[in-house]
């Protein structure tokens, strides 16, 4: 808390990080199914939003160069604009952050020997040092144990996609 208290009252507001990632194995999915749920805003949704505490609305049906999505979260109320800037398909997203955070993550998709390892690392600042606290206090703590229960509902919504493209190929 005292560390809290001198980086509040300090010259400059730091960033804060948030390095997650996920192994998604050639057994669960291939890597165009796994873009797709970067891609793909519905599908997007379907894994990520919480609703009503966290959850994500998108201007576009793709999330493509120039199309923005709005984080929301109910408890503590707050909401911030991810834009998207930069696509390398089947390679990396890169995102901004506008609002009272600010920041960036690069979202890429790196083969490994046995599958995908997505890497998500998250950086944000906020506007001003009360909007800090308030990230700091309520959104930091719960952000990694959600990332990781979320991509754990990925991980099923690429599983569940797998065994449907399954099924129709025999038909």
């Amino acid at each position: 808390m005292l560390k809290m208290l001198k980086i509040f009252f300090s010259g400059e507001i730091p960033p804060i990080s948030f390095p997650t990632s996920v192994f998604i194995s050639k057994e669960e999915a291939g890597l165009e199914d796994f873009v797709q749920q970067i891609a793909d805003t519905a599908k997007f949704r379907r894994w990520f939003n919480f609703f009503p505490f966290v959850w994500l609305t998108f201007d576009n049906p793709r999330f493509d160069v120039g199309s923005s999505g709005m984080f929301y979260f109910s408890f503590p109320p707050f909401r911030y604009k991810m834009t998207c800037v930069e696509v390398d398909p089947g390679k990396y997203y890169r995102a901004e952050f506008s609002g009272l955070m600010t920041g960036h993550v690069t979202t890429r998709f790196i083969p490994q020997k046995d599958g995908i390892l997505m890497d998500h690392p998250l950086t944000v600042t906020a506007v001003n040092r009360w909007v800090y606290l308030y990230y700091w206090l309520f959104l930091r703590p719960p952000h990694l144990p959600f990332m990781a229960w979320r991509y754990s509902m990925l991980r099923k919504n690429l599983i569940k996609e797998r065994e449907i493209k399954k099924l129709k190929s025999k038909d």
